[in-house]
């Protein structure tokens, strides 16, 4: 839980614990849960101290102590605002998936922002919902929005509202697709006002009223694909969801349902697509020579550096007419001969390219 880099500074040790924790030799003793501490924030830190300590035996026996410790103690520890900060993110695996420590620990006024952020990654739908209680705070750790959108246990209706409320007050979200989402979630008013409303401001946009239904839509959709489905045309309950919700399933969504949002006609899901962290090599090789996908995934894929070091995606962009001129001529001077051959002969590439390689092959023939 802890290293020589976190442990705790004397001040943030009440009395009792700074004299627990002096005798050196008792520190096995301690670690091992065998000297009593009747306060639980004592207790949880003393532990969370040792668990730092350069003895690894003593740490071996600290972290198995704190993973002992009942329920009922931890959550005394964790409720309790004089425990610190970096004590309560120690916990933040656990508490993910323990909601009542979580709700615990997340009233907890000592808690850091980073630390809700951590929780809500891997929370169940019912600790998502804590982490999203305090719009003060996702306003001001855009981070933890993040986990909440990128997290599939959080229902569509809580992601939705967390996005929008970042959207309408300027506070960018580190999502790979944040134009994206942000304009699948927001709608912009360009009617008129009427001529009763002129002296009052328009209320603001509330976006979808996500209901349960919806919510379970997005959950049974986000099940139905799987890793052992390959047909990216199979009928799924992804087709019909609204396009937030497809925006949303690109970022959370496995390579199936990437196969299948990459080919919508809306622009916002496909780029969200290709934009997902989860994305692999193969995925973009396959994709950079997909004649099928829209020309603004293949020019985004043409402008990531990372992508295009690898050499199946420079054959495949340049072998794809859809891959903007400059970038594929840019591409074609890093290709073997045998490759620029199949270039010079193609009859779906640009002639402009077609002849470009032919030019290429004839001075690398010719030597310096």
């Amino acid at each position: 839980m802890a290293d020589a880099t976190t442990i705790l500074e004397d001040h943030e040790l009440s009395p009792a614990a700074r004299r627990t924790l002096e005798d050196p030799a008792k520190k096995m003793m301690v670690a091992r849960g065998l000297v009593p501490l009747p306060d639980p924030r004592d207790l949880v830190s003393v532990l969370y101290q040792l668990a730092g300590d350069d003895d690894p035996a003593v740490r071996a026996a600290a972290h198995g102590t704190l993973a002992e410790l009942p329920e009922t103690i931890v959550g005394a520890a964790l409720g309790d605002a004089q425990l610190p900060a970096r004590v309560i993110d120690s916990f933040a695996a656990a508490l993910a998936t323990r909601d009542g420590l979580a709700a615990v620990a997340l009233a907890n006024p000592s808690i850091a922002d980073d630390t809700v952020a951590k929780i809500a990654a891997r929370a169940t739908a019912a600790v998502c919902a804590l982490c999203a209680e305090n719009e003060t705070r996702l306003l001001r750790c855009p981070e933890i929005v993040a986990a909440l959108y990128t997290n599939p246990q959080a229902p569509m209706s809580m992601a939705a509202h967390a996005v929008e409320l970042c959207a309408r007050n300027d506070v960018r979200v580190p999502i790979a697709a944040w134009e994206e989402v942000a304009a699948a979630h927001i709608k912009v008013a360009v009617a008129e006002p009427q001529p009763q409303q002129a002296q009052q401001p328009s209320p603001p946009d509330e976006g979808p009223g996500w209901s349960p239904e919806e919510d379970a839509a997005f959950s049974r959709a986000a099940a139905a694909v799987t890793e052992t489905v390959t047909d990216p045309s199979k009928d799924t309950p992804i087709s019909a969801l609204p396009m937030a919700m497809k925006v949303r399933l690109a970022a959370v969504g496995n390579a199936t349902a990437r196969a299948i949002l990459i080919r919508d006609p809306a622009r916002p899901v496909a780029m969200a697509a290709i934009k997902s962290p989860a994305i692999a090599d193969s995925e973009v090789t396959r994709y950079a020579a997909n004649t099928a996908i829209s020309e603004d995934v293949i020019s985004y894929i043409a402008s990531r550096r990372d992508w295009v070091k690898l050499y199946a995606v420079k054959l495949a962009l340049v072998s794809n007419p859809k891959t903007p001129l400059t970038a594929a001529t840019r591409l074609l001077a890093h290709l073997r001969e045998r490759d620029l051959k199949g270039v010079a002969r193609s009859k779906s590439v640009p002639s402009a390219l077609a002849a470009q390689a032919k030019k290429l092959i004839t001075q690398r023939r010719r030597g310096p």
